[in-house]
């Protein structure tokens, strides 16, 4: 009823928005090539209940690189009440570390090159690279020293996630002792 003593009704319809999910997920620390991805970086966290879908999955393992994109998708518990979210934050994956040494060899003057070996070591499993070992000398090279350079060999193509250091070492080459 109003002033002026008028009444009237009217129907109304209410139409309740479902509510936002409120996601938070602070970019994780840097990780290194090997290491792999689980609850330290997939952490983000909701205002309600309700499952995280993260790409790449837990588990995952990351080739080397800066400003790697890891996304969240977070379907709540209640989907009457609440919509579903979504986020991304970036991760820095370095190089690991590997190592290859040559090993140090002799042979006398007019023999052939012993069979060269070393140390290959962090390499992930799985990436497949393996070492070769060689020098320039020959069977008819001067007596003296000589480098034994290693090689790497990676078939997957894997190598770009490493910081590689490379030792080569020597052959010593000596007149036949009498």
């Amino acid at each position: 009823t109003d002033a002026n003593g008028c009444t009237g009704t009217a129907s109304f319809a209410v139409d309740i928005a479902r509510a936002p999910v409120s996601l938070t997920w602070t970019p994780p620390a840097a990780i290194v090539y090997g290491t792999l991805l689980d609850g330290t970086q997939l952490n983000a966290s909701a205002s309600v209940g309700g499952t995280f879908d993260y790409t790449p999955a837990s588990g995952a393992r990351l080739n080397a690189g800066a400003g790697q994109t890891l996304s969240v998708l977070f379907t709540p518990s209640d989907t009457a009440n609440y919509e579903s979210a979504s986020a991304s934050v970036t991760i820095d994956v370095t190089p690991a570390a590997l190592t290859v040494t040559a090993a140090d060899a002799s042979r006398e003057f007019g023999t052939a090159n012993p069979l060269f070996g070393g140390i290959l070591s962090g390499v992930i499993a799985g990436d497949g690279i393996t070492a070769s070992y060689a020098s320039a000398a020959s069977a008819s090279s001067a007596p003296g020293t000589y480098a034994i350079v290693p090689s790497l060999h990676d078939p997957q193509g894997r190598l770009s996630n490493y910081a590689v250091d490379r030792k080569s070492t020597r052959l010593n080459s000596s007149h036949v002792s009498e």
